[in-house]
């Protein structure tokens, strides 16, 4: 069994660990969103089927020059 998480940004919602960068590798880390972000930034734990099973969220990064007001809707049914 698995008892501990990592933090990858994926390229899509596939769980596909194909183009992925891993960031860290314990629960509790941060990251900082830069100007390369913009657009949508998919995080995602690849431990054992974390990922397949909801572990994931999908943030929409905007430029600075074009901020706007996001409205957040928490995923229901996610087991994290």
């Amino acid at each position: 069994s698995f008892d501990f998480h990592d933090i990858n940004i994926y390229q899509n919602e596939e769980c596909d660990m194909d183009g992925s960068t891993f960031l860290a590798a314990k629960t509790g880390s941060t990251y900082t969103f830069t100007s390369d972000d913009v657009g949508e930034v998919i995080f995602a734990c690849s431990v054992g089927t974390h990922c397949n099973q909801g572990q994931t969220v999908k943030f929409t990064v905007v430029a600075e020059d074009s901020m706007e007001e996001v409205e957040y809707s928490p995923v229901e049914n996610n087991p994290c």
